[in-house]
C-alpha cells in the first residue's frame, strides 16, 4: 500500500499522459494556463490497466454530483483494476495543497458502448466517499439540450496532457477556447460521426494527446454547462488541427439519472 502511494506521488508530477484510445490521445493544444479554482469540476483519472503497478492510463473527467465523475467509456477498454485506479479532484498545478485522490468504487460503461468509433462513449465513476463542495472542488451542470453553443457561444476545454512540439509535459492544467461547430462543419471535417455527438475546435486550438475523457464547458446566461464529454480527434497535433468529436452529453441524460438517481433534466 505504501509503494502504491508513493507510485502515486510520481504520477501527480510525471506521468506521461496517455489515453486508451489507439486513435486520440488527448492533450490541449494551443492553451494556457488555467487558474486555481477557474475549473473546480475537473477531474484527472488514473486507471490501473494491467498487473503491474507502473502501466496506468490517464484520462480526464468531470464531477458531476457529490460521488460521481462523468469521463468517456473507451478509458476503461480492455482490462482495468478499479481498486488500484484513483480520481485527483482540485489539482491545477505540481505544487497545489488542496487536491485530493480518492479510490474508485464502481464504474458503468455504457451499455451500448463497442469502442470510440461508434459511439455511446460515455462512462460514471463512483467514487467511494461523497465529496463536500469548496472553491477548488465542485460540481458542474449539465447540458439539457436546448442551448445552441454553435451561435457564438464561449466554449473551454482543459487538460494536462502533452501539446504541440516537443514542449514538455504542463506543470499547471491547460485551458483553450474553442468554437462549437455546427453539424454540417463537423461533416467537413470528418466524413462521418457517431449518433449523439458534437465537434469543437479548429486549426490550432483542440485537443491532442491524455485528456479524453475531459469536459467541453459552455457559458449559458452566467452559468458553466457541460455540452460534451472528449472521445477522439486526429492522431496527431501537428497543424493543421481537426476539430474534436465529443460525447453529446445532453443525449445521455436519462442514463446518467438512472444510474445515479441526480435530479432528471426532461
Amino acid at each position: 500500500m505504501l509503494f502504491l502511494q508513493l507510485l502515486f506521488s510520481v504520477l501527480l508530477l510525471n506521468t506521461p499522459e496517455v489515453s486508451s484510445s489507439p486513435q486520440f490521445r488527448s492533450s490541449i493544444v494551443g492553451g494556457h494556463d488555467a487558474t486555481e479554482g477557474q475549473w473546480p469540476w475537473m477531474a484527472k483519472i488514473f486507471v490501473k490497466k494491467a498487473d503491474n503497478f507502473r502501466d496506468f492510463t490517464v484520462c480526464g473527467g468531470s464531477l458531476i454530483s457529490a460521488q460521481w465523475v462523468l469521463t468517456a467509456a473507451h478509458c476503461f477498454d480492455g482490462t482495468s483494476d478499479e481498486d488500484k485506479s484513483r480520481v485527483l479532484l482540485g489539482k491545477i498545478s505540481v505544487n497545489d495543497k488542496q487536491h485530493k485522490m480518492i479510490k474508485i468504487q464502481k464504474v458503468i460503461k455504457h451499455e451500448m458502448y463497442n469502442d470510440y468509433s461508434s459511439g455511446n462513449d460515455i462512462a460514471l465513476v463512483m467514487l467511494s466517499e461523497k465529496q463536500s463542495s469548496n472553491a477548488v472542488i465542485r460540481p458542474v451542470d449539465l447540458s439539457r439540450g436546448n442551448e445552441d453553443f454553435s451561435n457564438n457561444g464561449e466554449c473551454w476545454i482543459t487538460g494536462w496532457g502533452l501539446r504541440e512540439g516537443n514542449k514538455p509535459l504542463p506543470e499547471i492544467l491547460q485551458q483553450a477556447e474553442v468554437p462549437v461547430l455546427t453539424a454540417d462543419q463537423c461533416k467537413i471535417a470528418w466524413d462521418s460521426m457517431p449518433a449523439h455527438t458534437l465537434c469543437a475546435g479548429n486549426t490550432t486550438r483542440g485537443a491532442c494527446e491524455g485528456d479524453s475523457g475531459g469536459p467541453l464547458v459552455c457559458k449559458v446566461n452566467d452559468r458553466w454547462v457541460q455540452a460534451g464529454i472528449v472521445s477522439y480527434g486526429p492522431k496527431d497535433c501537428k497543424h493543421p488541427l481537426k476539430p474534436t468529436v465529443f460525447t453529446q452529453v445532453s443525449s445521455f441524460l436519462h442514463w446518467i439519472n438512472n444510474h445515479t438517481n441526480m435530479p432528471d433534466f426532461h
